[in-house]
């Protein structure tokens, strides 16, 4: 029940302080199209043998239920494959943090961000994992902020 309560405060804390979702920062690029930051996303990606495995266009699926124009928000997916066996061989809930998904966001003023999931409590929270999964895990976490971080300066 300690550990239930401890989980639940850690999951409270980390919405309530905006750590469940991390913002990298504004595309820095201003001239770059969603398209380009797409490209560079997935060129970085690839650099660091990490698989792009989709992509889901919010902002269509919303213009097709309501038929006005929404904003951009795209969420890309990405995998490790070697990792995420690793992961499902310990534990399948883990399977709800995969595939790493990255977040594309024109905001309000029509800046793009881009945002993903914080995986510091899958990596640090409940369940102590094992050493080799929790250095492939961070390992994994890294390399999305890097990704991340390089496409925000329109690197390739």
């Amino acid at each position: 029940m300690k550990k239930l309560s401890a989980l639940l405060l850690a999951i409270f804390l980390f919405i309530s302080f905006g750590l469940i979702a991390q913002e990298v920062s504004p595309v820095l690029t201003h001239e770059m199209t969603p398209e380009e930051v797409i490209e560079s996303l997935k060129s970085l990606a690839t650099s660091r043998n990490f698989l792009f495995v989709g992509e889901s266009p919010f902002y269509k699926q919303i213009k097709a239920i309501t038929g006005e124009d929404y904003r951009y928000v795209n969420f890309l997916s990405f995998c490790d494959a070697g990792v995420g066996k690793l992961m499902l061989e310990y534990r399948d809930q883990y399977s709800g943090f995969m595939p790493c998904r990255i977040a594309l966001v024109e905001d309000k003023q029509g800046r793009l961000w881009l945002y993903s999931l914080n995986l510091e409590l899958m990596i640090h929270g409940g369940k102590a994992l094992p050493p080799d999964l929790k250095a492939a895990a961070q390992r994994i976490s890294t390399t999305i902020q890097e990704i991340m971080r390089g496409a925000a300066k329109g690197e390739f």
